[in-house]
Formats: C-alpha cells, structure tokens, sequence
C-alpha cells in the first residue's frame, strides 16, 4: 500500500489506484480523474413520496473555546517610540507541505501624525520568536496592507496606507510635491522580491465612482478572495468640497492585482465623521464580515468618550451587498482587525480600552466569545479628580493656548494589534505598550500631546511590542490532523495534474503552479490552492474512518455547493445524504464509513485560471 512513495512528492505524494476488495488489491483506473459527471455511484432505491421537509433550523451557537496566554514584550525602543503595530503572515508552502516560516510586523516610531513616514520593519523566520531588522522602503509600508498575490514567483505586494499627496511630501518652499487632484487617489504600490521592496511602475488607482476625495486611506487589505484573482479592500477618507467634505468609509475592489481600484459600496457617508478604520475577512459561510470603529460622545476638540465596535455582513463576496452595522461593543472599537481560520472561526482584535480578542467559532461573525484582554497598559494617576473632565488627562496647552484632554483609559497601550493566522486554530498576535505620541510620556522629553505628568501605568512606559499566541478550539468534535497525515505520506491525492491558476500577467507561465500540498496547510488565502483541470480533487486516506463532515474553504464557479462522495475501496463512490451547512462545515445526515474523499465543483467549469480547494479538513473517528 505504500507505491506511491516512488512516484514525485512534490506533485502531491500522487496516490496509485488502488482497490481494496475482499483483501485482495485490485488496480484500476485513477480514481478522481474522470469527470466529476462520469464517476460510478451506487443507485439508490426507489424512495415513497415524502411530505416537504420543514426548512432547516439555524445552526446552535458552538461551545467553542480560545487559549489566550498574557502577552510578552518581545522588542522595546528606549530613544523613540515603538507604537501601532501591523503584521503579515508571509509564510509559504512547498510541495511536501512543510511551512517556511516568513512574519513581518511593522510599527510606527514617531508620532501619532499624517504623513510621519516613519514605519520599521522586522522580520521572523522561526515563528515569531527572533525578530531581525528588514528593509522599509521609504516608511510608509504598513504590513497591513501586505498580500500575496496567486503568481509565479509568489511575490508579496504592498500598498502605501497614505495617498501620493501625503508620502510624496513637499519641497524645499513646503509646497507638496504632488499637488493635484490624482494625487489624492493614487497610492504607491510595490513588490518584495526577496528581502527588497521594488516600485512597481503602476502605481494604484482608485476610482470613487465619479467623486473627488480630500484624503483617503487604504485600511487593513487588501484581502485576496477565494477566486484567487479578485482583491478587496477597506477604505476610508473624506470627499472634496464638491461633495460636502463628507466622511466615506467603504470598499473597493481590484481584478488586476492591485492596479486599478473601484468603490462598489459606502458603509457610511456623513457630514460628521462616523465610522472609520474598517477591516472585513471572509466568513465560513462563503461571505463577509467587516469591523468598523465609531468614535461617540465627543468632546475636548473632537476626542470621543468611547470608541465603539460594530460589525457588518455580506452573504456574498462581491462586496457590494451589505446589511446594516450591528453594535457589537461600546468600547474597543480602535482600529479593528478580524481574521478567518483555517478550522472555520474568526478572530477579532481591536482595542481602547486595552487589547481585546473576540472569537466567533461558527465563523459568521453573528455570535461572539469574549473580549479577551491579553495586555493592559493605562495610568492610574495624574488625570483630572473632579468636574466634567474627571478621569481624563490634560495635556499642556499648543501654540493656540487650546487644551485637550483625553480619557485616561485611553493612554498606555493604543489598543491597535496586528493578527494573522499561523495555522489551522492559531494567530500570532502583537500590539503596543505605548501609543506613539500621545501614550506615555515622552523617553526623549517633553513635547506636545505627551502626557509627561501622568504615571502609575499598569505595564510601565516602555515603549514596545507585546506578542503571544491564541489558540481556538471551534467546539467541532473529531477534527482530523490532516496536515500530519500529508507530511506523514498517510494522506495521499489520487491526481497526478495540478493546474497553473490565479493572475497571469506574463501568460500561463505567470500564474501560480498548484500542488496537492496547498489544501493542507492550515493556509485558507487562495494564494495556495489545489487546482486541477477538472475541479476535482480525490483523497485517500491512511484507512476507513467513521466521518461526519468535511470542513471546505474553496471557490466554485457557480450557486451550487460542492459535491461530496465517498468510496472504501476507491473504485465505487457513493453520495451521502448532508445535513444543512453550518458555516464551513458540510455535515453528512449521519456517520458513513470512508477512506476515500471526493471534493467537487459541480459548476460549469467557466475560468480554468480560478482558485479551487483552498483548504481541507475532516471530522470524524
């Protein structure tokens, strides 16, 4: 039972046909690599008319569970600050399934100001335990705006958080450098190649549907979709005076790597700012789920009283159909970030007051665990004891003999976390002990908008980064290890072709070369994904198991849902009957007895370039 050692492991540890019948082993044809449409089931018997079925009943909440050990300061900054940070998850698959652990985290070291330019980059290659320094570019890289795309080379983009009249600057007269209109919609764009970041000779465009904007930035995205080839993004800025200066907060969308953008919806568009530092993900159902903060109760020069968390879903993924934000929280709204797992759950981390984690384990973001508070930094003395300030900081007065006061909740850490996904049920998390500017006091003396008089901080005024490690149990019992079971060569892919697919900008030698690897990874981005020309994809597992559903993040090429069919012997497949979807999880009617696993589209095939399984899982005993 073990031929398929001899054949390339790199094409997927391919698994001969092998039949198992009456103990004897009969060869025949691959299973997985006829068309989905030809493949033998057993008949099923005639069945008597059946009155209609009621619909079935929403899913129960799961008793899901996180894992949320204290942070640790990992890197501290005596002489400057070290605040806002940002994460990307540049980790790789190679054909034999192992991980080439890649995190870039990035954080600001000035203050808290339009324009500062001053983002440094770290880089780990063991998980996040040994950080060293990695290459900028001119400061203004922001790891949240890091993806990578489904090409050749794998290649990492990134796209400035600023437009080009912010990071250009101005000239020796204080003029900017780059004053007209375009400038405001145009943001810097490049490539890492290797451990460089290359200007790409496009920059990217975005087209806000016929309306000149004053400012805009692109926040926490782009997010590549299951196609492999469709981009999201969340912005938000505010429109020219020919549109009442108002404040926007949306989406946009890219189908050509990043190049050109659209606006295809407005969460919100007022006279007032409103909701702002919008982040979305997908959720297990196949749609979308964006976090939005809202700052309420203003006072002291526009500074709210509480930043509030709301979410807002999409039962597609297109981006242009949305419900109504929901509150989800009254405080810790503060630059949101939400993150899907590879086992089906979302993670939400914002901030202020503190750093809070929420988790919603069916991965629809309607129900909620939490918040979790892994690090807690703010000042216990120095603020205001009495009258309509009481319990908030007040600053020394600017130029303008103004004062502002500020919650004293809201010092210490600012409450903004990066958060990637690792593997099937982790994140690798990171925030700030000090918020740029504003925070703590000053290590390089006193200055504006540094609340030198305040103390007693929880965590101390060490400007630095804090990081730890979540881990979610989705309350799913019988979760197979099917990533140990492929680097084991126990879990085996009947296909011997994997197809190139994603973006091809120099042609079919462009796109991304697919292996079986991609679909076991823990990895949902489409930028790994098994694809094979059929859009059908056999496993064979280490033996028969008992199984009560798969667990599928994948495209398909139209409205109906993936086909599923199990063998025990590789030869006849049959279709059980499934339980209604819950979330990511197709379960079956009842247990049925499997080694072999068949995963289709069955679509018509429309675009033979799309993404296809991004990632499998398996439940049962």
């Amino acid at each position: 039972m073990a031929l398929h050692r001899s054949l390339p492991r790199a094409l997927g540890r391919v698994a001969l046909a092998i039949a198992v019948a009456a103990g004897v082993m009969v060869t025949a044809s691959p299973p997985g690599l006829s068309l989905p449409d030809a493949e033998e089931e057993t008949p099923a018997a005639p069945a008597a008319p059946a009155a209609p079925a009621a619909p079935p009943a929403a899913p129960a909440a799961l008793a899901g569970s996180a894992t949320v050990p204290p942070g640790a300061l990992f890197t501290v900054s005596d002489d400057h600050f070290m605040g806002f940070p940002g994460l990307f998850n540049g980790a790789s698959t190679n054909g034999e399934g192992v991980r080439n652990q890649r995190l870039i985290a990035g954080y600001n070291r000035n203050r808290d100001a339009v324009g500062a330019g001053s983002v440094v980059l770290r880089e780990s290659t063991d998980g996040g335990g040994v950080w060293g320094t990695f290459a900028s570019a001119d400061g203004y890289l922001q790891p949240m705006n890091f993806v990578r795309l489904p090409v050749a080379s794998g290649a990492v983009y990134a796209i400035d958080f600023e437009d080009l009249y912010t990071t250009r600057g101005t000239d020796a007269d204080g003029n900017p450098n780059c004053a007209i209109q375009w400038c405001r919609e145009v943001f810097n764009r490049r490539m890492l190649a290797g451990s460089t970041w290359v200007d790409v000779a496009e920059d990217a465009k975005v087209y806000f549907a016929g309306k000149t904007v004053a400012w805009a930035r692109f926040h926490q995205g782009p997010i590549l979709m299951s196609d492999g080839r469709t981009m999201l993004s969340t912005m938000y800025g505010r429109y020219g005076q020919a549109h009442g200066w108002t404040w926007f907060t949306g989406v946009v969308r890219s189908g050509d790597g990043g190049q050109n953008w659209s606006l295809v919806h407005e969460f919100s568009v007022t006279a007032a700012q409103s909701f702002a530092e919008p982040s979305l993900a997908p959720t297990s159902d196949g749609g979308l789920i964006a976090v939005l903060r809202k700052d309420e109760n203003f006072k002291s020069r526009a500074i709210p009283s509480n930043v509030a968390l709301y979410t807002v879903r999409s039962s597609d993924q297109t981006g242009e159909n949305w419900g109504a934000p929901i509150l989800l929280s009254s405080d810790g709204g503060n630059s949101p970030s939400v993150e899907l797992l590879g086992n089906g759950s979302l993670v939400l981390a914002s901030g202020r007051t503190d750093n809070q984690l929420r988790f919603s384990y069916d991965g629809r973001g309607t129900t909620w665990d939490g918040p979790y508070r892994p690090w807690t930094n703010y000042p216990t003395t120095g603020g205001e004891t009495s009258g309509e300030f009481a319990g908030w900081y007040r600053y020394d007065a600017d130029a303008s003999g103004c004062c502002l006061y500020r919650p004293m909740r809201h010092l210490g850490s600012s409450g903004t976390m990066g958060v990637e996904a690792i593997s099937g049920n982790q994140a690798f998390v990171i925030g700030d002990n000090c918020g740029s500017g504003w925070g703590c006091p000053c290590p390089w003396g006193a200055g504006w908008m540094c609340p030198q008089r305040a103390g007693g901080y929880t965590r101390g005024t060490t400007h630095g980064l804090w990081k730890t490690t979540v881990t979610v149990n989705n309350g799913r019992a019988g979760r197979l290890d099917l990533p140990a079971m492929f680097r084991a060569d126990q879990l085996t892919v009947a296909e011997t072709a994997f197809s190139r697919y994603g973006l091809c900008p120099d042609g079919i030698a462009g796109c991304r070369q697919s292996y079986a690897a991609f679909a076991f990874d823990g990895d949902i981005r489409s930028d790994t994904s098994l694809v094979t020309p059929n859009r059908s994809v056999t496993l064979r597992l280490p033996r028969a198991y008992q199984l009560t559903g798969v667990g599928l993040h994948m495209n398909l090429q139209g409205p109906a849902d993936a086909r599923i069919q199990v063998s025990t012997d590789g030869v006849t497949f049959t279709t059980p009957a499934r339980a209604a979807r819950d979330g990511y999880l197709r379960p079956f009617a009842s247990p049925v007895t499997a080694q072999y696993v068949r995963i289709s589209d069955p679509n018509t095939i429309t675009n033979t370039l799309e993404a296809f399984l991004n990632e499998v899982e398996l439940y049962g005993s």
